[in-house]
């Protein structure tokens, strides 16, 4: 009699099992969706100003260091980098920075948006002009100590290459509010 009990308990010691599988199986990685804000149109920089007291936001502090690598200031750049993640550059190096900086001058420049990365942010350029560079510039950045720094972000991440990532919800911004918001942010003594 109990030979027959034994099929079934089978079926019950099967389904225990899978039950007991799935609630220790690995769920599916969770989708992390990151936002990239987007000016329709993009915003025209070229005759931009770079202001000290625009550190605070991130598209200032991008535009502060765009306009340092057109003019082709390298100690300008370089205060961008928080002082213990500053680049130590040999002389070549510099060179090279002014040299770039000459290519772009006389170059038109757009704002066309930033990519929310986690804490950080990616803000990111395009060029115009017979002289333009191909593609776009991204500037990648960290808030500290009250402003906007360079920081390093992975290359190969989808912040990086957002265009392609499907982790994105991408929203559009009207390039007025830009304006607006820089001279909000400007400090009174600068205007």
């Amino acid at each position: 009699m109990k030979l027959c009990q034994v099929p079934d308990l089978v079926p019950a010691v099967f389904l225990a099992a899978v039950l007991c599988s799935c609630s220790t199986a690995p769920s599916p990685r969770p989708v992390f969706l990151f936002h990239v804000l987007l000016y329709r149109p993009p915003v025209e920089v070229t005759k931009w100003e770079a202001d000290p007291s625009l550190v605070a936001d991130p598209e200032g502090a991008a535009l502060n260091a765009m306009k340092a690598m057109q003019r082709g200031d390298f100690d300008a750049w370089l205060s961008n980098w928080q002082p213990s993640e500053r680049p130590a550059a040999t002389a070549e190096e510099r060179r090279a920075f002014v040299s770039q900086g000459q290519s772009l001058r006389g170059v038109g420049v757009e704002l066309l948006g930033r990519v929310v990365a986690d804490a950080d942010v990616v803000v990111e350029f395009s060029f115009s002009g017979p002289k333009a560079p191909p593609g776009n510039f991204q500037i990648p950045l960290q808030r500290a100590d009250g402003r906007w720094w360079f920081t390093a972000i992975d290359p190969a991440s989808d912040y990086m290459h957002w265009e392609t990532s499907t982790n994105k919800i991408v929203e559009y911004v009207d390039p007025n509010a830009f304006g607006q918001h820089m001279d909000a942010v400007r400090s009174p003594t600068s205007n």
